[in-house]
């Protein structure tokens, strides 16, 4: 391991002649490890060398080639002596390589083999590890997994099927049932006109009505002006907002909510 040695004490000054006195001694009574070992360091001083002292890239490029090594080796290093901003161009260029590569990459995958990349690259960086607890407040930020998620085409059959079984549960339509749900509608509709008038709404509702029928026997085919329209968005929201008054008409909202029940069942 004589060469080991001798490995620690070269200087940039002569890098060239003192890697060259070692190669000679590479081979003459080393073992194979060794040599791998020397290789390696060899191949590490080259590198030091062609980015330290700019004026010996041409013997380092000769040198690599007489030791049987690819004449770009010394390029293939993380950065620069001094970091990234030493050398911008070779930066700009690794950038480049980079950037091309991963597009390369990207381009062969479909949506489910770019969601695995991206899963496993999150974890790849510490973004996410498996078995410990994530923060509530990041955890709720974080994508849900699309893997084990039921598909929609998987879904469709499975309510199909539910539809059917409860329309033959059900049998033949009652007439009783058909006429509890008229008179539903029935007390809903009295409900709320009752509402309207003690809303004193009525006389602004019986106004936008005479309107509209104007308006539909002089051009049928046109859409709802936009005044009549903003009249009865306000007419709503002033009916919606007393009626979401607490306490305030009790009758009302259980019937409306026994309606809105019944006209789902039916969907169904």
């Amino acid at each position: 391991m004589r060469y080991m040695r001798k490995l620690k004490t070269i200087s940039k000054a002569g890098i060239s002649e003192k890697i060259e006195e070692l190669t000679a001694d590479i081979g003459k009574d080393s073992s194979s490890e060794d040599r791998e070992i020397a290789e390696a360091k060899i191949k590490q001083e080259i590198r030091s060398c062609y980015f330290g002292c700019r004026s010996t890239k041409e013997k380092v490029e000769n040198l690599t080639v007489e030791l049987g090594l690819p004449k770009d080796c010394v390029t293939q290093d993380k950065e620069p002596l001094g970091g990234a901003h030493g050398d911008p161009a070779w930066t700009s260029q690794q950038i480049k390589i980079t950037i091309v590569e991963s597009i390369k990459e990207l381009e062969n995958m479909n949506t489910e083999d770019l969601l695995q990349h991206r899963r496993l690259k999150f974890r790849s960086i510490e973004g996410f590890q498996e078995g410990i607890p994530v923060e509530p407040k990041r955890k709720r930020n974080m994508k849900p997994s699309e893997f084990n998620k039921p598909k929609a085409a998987d879904i469709e059959p499975e309510i199909d099927s539910l539809k059917k079984k409860i329309l033959e549960a059900k049998g033949p339509s009652d007439p009783i049932t058909s006429q509890a749900i008229e008179k539903l509608k029935e007390d809903v509709d009295k409900e709320i006109t009752s509402a309207f008038i003690s809303m004193s709404l009525q006389e602004k509702l019986e106004s936008v009505k005479l309107e509209l029928s104007k308006t539909s026997q002089s051009t049928p085919s046109q859409p709802l002006n936009h005044s009549l329209e903003e009249k009865v968005d306000k007419i709503m929201q002033e009916f919606n907002h007393n009626l979401s008054r607490p306490g305030a008409y009790l009758g009302l909202k259980q019937k409306l909510e026994k309606l809105i029940l019944v006209n789902g069942l039916i969907e169904m």
